[in-house]
């Protein structure tokens, strides 16, 4: 039976390597859509599934490799119905962006529901804050006495960052990269900015 000629299909064929136990190519997005004779813009969208999915790595210099025990004869998964994120980090996110300077209060005021304990909400909006400026989204203000305040300065689109608390990283939904959190960082804003790290986790 014959393979379905999918842009999912071709994309993996190319990233595949040329040979049984060669190491599999590292392509650009340009590089893709010049394999594959894909428009770009779809290329992107199609590239950013397959790395939420976990079968495509997007590597710190820009570039795409197949998963390690990917193969492009795999059968896709099934298709799933994605509803808008209504989660409390979701709703933060989108206030962060909004507002672009803020404050944990102003977040809570902004992405609380009715019938939300206040508590919950804020220790929900500290925990983010937190994660997010240790990565690199944000950078805390000048405030003197006042609440810490905080600029969002990595908006990369509407979709929030997966936290990993575990890990001290964030996924970006938006773009495929993890972003790592600083070493050392600490309250008034690590020296250096996080970048991405060298893979994106699958899962």
């Amino acid at each position: 039976m014959a393979r379905p000629d999918t842009r999912r299909h071709r994309i993996l064929t190319a990233l595949e390597p040329s040979e049984p136990g060669a190491e599999p190519p590292c392509l650009t997005l340009d590089e893709l859509a010049a394999a594959t004779g894909d428009e770009r813009t779809p290329m992107a969208t199609q590239l950013r599934q397959l790395v939420l999915a976990g079968k495509v790595v997007r590597h710190e210099r820009g570039c795409f490799r197949i998963a390690a025990g990917v193969s492009a004869g795999d059968p896709p998964a099934p298709m799933r119905r994605h509803k808008p994120r209504t989660g409390l980090n979701a709703r933060l996110w989108r206030a962060m962006r909004l507002r672009g300077k803020f404050t944990a209060g102003d977040l809570v005021r902004l992405a609380a529901r009715d019938g939300e304990r206040e508590a919950t909400v804020r220790k929900g909006a500290d925990d983010f804050l937190r994660a997010l400026r240790d990565c690199g989204y944000l950078r805390r203000l000048p405030n003197g006495t006042g609440p810490a305040r905080y600029a969002l300065i990595r908006d990369t689109g509407p979709a929030a960052p997966l936290v990993r608390r575990s890990r001290r990283e964030a996924f970006d939904r938006n773009t495929g990269e993890t972003y790592t959190a600083a070493p050392l960082a600490r309250e008034e804003g690590a020296a250096s900015q996080p970048g991405p790290a060298g893979q994106v986790p699958h899962g």
